[in-house]
């Protein structure tokens, strides 16, 4: 007889920037905002409005290091970025993900540029401080800047069922999961 198999962690991914290329860890600390360093930036256009790799897929390609206050940035054929919190602007800044309107944080102007020249736009980054500004009806507390809930929770076996059923193969990062959990079975 077999035994079923027991459902277990097998990834935990952050992105420190919505939209960008995820980070993998060992290990990290859950708020009721979401993971800690998950989805606490993200790009906004100059009026405030909400940037994603819908809209620009190339922000796929950009990878984040965490750092000692801040982030580490690269994007292939450019000068990294560093970004440190300590030298963010702070400004309120009138933004959006989706139906939800909230106030977010300006970071740097250097960091502006540096995602402008990669987007070929005006665009800005956008923090959302210590503590998000935005909430959701269903949720009774505060959220980063995820597209709708703190965490998303894919399993593998769900995954396998769904490429079964189509006719071109999904990869996992298409969902943006911040879990991953394998045994479902």
């Amino acid at each position: 007889m077999r035994a079923d198999p027991q459902p277990r962690l097998s990834e935990i991914i952050v992105y420190p920037v919505k939209s960008i290329g995820g980070l993998t860890l060992s290990s990290a600390w859950v708020e009721k905002q979401g993971l800690v360093f998950d989805r606490r930036f993200m790009l906004a256009q100059q009026d405030g409005a909400m940037i994603t790799a819908r809209q620009f897929p190339q922000l796929f390609h950009v990878s984040a290091v965490l750092t000692p206050g801040g982030l580490s940035l690269s994007y292939p054929g450019h000068d990294g970025l560093a970004l440190s919190q300590a030298a963010f602007t702070m400004r309120e800044v009138q933004t959006n993900v989706f139906k939800d309107r909230f106030i977010a944080w300006s970071t740097t102007e250097e960091a502006n540029r540096w995602f402008s020249t990669i987007l070929n736009q005006p665009v800005q980054l956008l923090f959302t401080g210590e503590q998000s500004n935005r909430t959701r009806e269903a949720i009774p507390f505060n959220i980063s800047f995820a597209d709708g809930y703190p965490l998303l929770i894919v399993s593998e076996t769900s995954l396998a069922a769904l490429n079964e059923r189509s006719d071109s193969l999904i990869s996992m990062d298409r969902f943006r999961p911040n879990l991953i959990v394998s045994g479902t079975g």
